[in-house]
């Protein structure tokens, strides 16, 4: 996207719902920026965030002009719950593969794969649980970003991934080779970075 261009991850908090979440990144983000414009996206559960983060930015009247969502899907303006059954599922069967294992290779299969996806389940499934999160109607553009293969897809069969009913400034739907994880290797990643770069540039005008 250039040097020029400062890239920051938010990662980390006490907050256990998505508004406060929303909330505390909004008093991370002015330690470093104060003032807007913002330039903000989110991959999966992280878009929902930044969704949220946009909507208290613009209600204490900052401008955000870019508002990305990475492989995020709504069902009629709600957070779908198969969405994050999919980690549930996934869960369940490595819970099955770890104690078909001999105990002395179970340790290694545990931190390779079983911890992460249980960490990522449990992460996911607290915010719904403490949040039930409502989409509300979001004023601006929306930029959705999905692999073509990507399960998510099929699940819910929507070309603009269900938001049309909940964005009122219009949505740019950029579509790249792969899938929900694969869409960050090479060559999508680089495909991802010049639309962005793209994107950026445009909000500028």
């Amino acid at each position: 996207m250039g040097k020029n261009q400062p890239f920051y991850c938010l990662d980390g908090s006490p907050a256990n719902n998505i508004d406060s979440l929303a909330t505390h990144y909004i008093m991370e983000i002015k330690k470093v920026q104060p003032k807007g414009p913002y330039l903000l996206g989110g991959f999966c559960g992280g878009g929902l965030v930044a969704f949220e983060i946009a909507h208290q930015l613009i209600a204490q009247g900052d401008k955000v002009p870019v508002l990305a969502l990475i492989e995020l899907y709504t069902q009629n303006g709600e957070v779908p719950k198969n969405y994050f059954s999919f980690y549930g599922k996934k869960v369940k069967g490595l819970s099955h593969k770890l104690y078909e294992l001999p105990s002395k290779e179970r340790a290694d299969y545990f931190q390779k794969g079983y911890s992460y996806l249980l960490n990522k389940f449990l992460e996911k499934m607290l915010l719904i649980k403490n949040n039930d999160y409502v989409i509300k109607p979001y004023p601006g553009k929306v930029i959705l970003i999905k692999g073509k293969g990507s399960r998510m897809g099929f699940w819910f069969r929507d070309p603009q991934m269900g938001w049309s009913g909940n964005v009122k400034g219009g949505i740019e739907l950029v579509e790249l080779e792969g899938d929900h994880h694969s869409i960050f290797n090479e060559p999508s990643v680089i495909k991802f970075a010049e639309n962005l770069a793209r994107i950026i540039e445009a909000s500028k005008s």
